[in-house]
């Protein structure tokens, strides 16, 4: 991974930490069952 300053890297560094951070706090919720209605019509 390079170590520039660039934007872009900037950005996606944030966004892939974004995501990390929803999706454990979303493994959390399934955890306690508290599954949203919409991934429920997801399937």
């Amino acid at each position: 991974v390079a170590t520039s300053n660039h934007p872009e890297t900037d950005y996606k560094n944030k966004d892939w930490v974004f995501i990390n951070y929803t999706y454990k706090r979303f493994e959390g919720l399934t955890a306690r069952g508290a599954i949203p209605s919409y991934m429920k019509a997801a399937k």
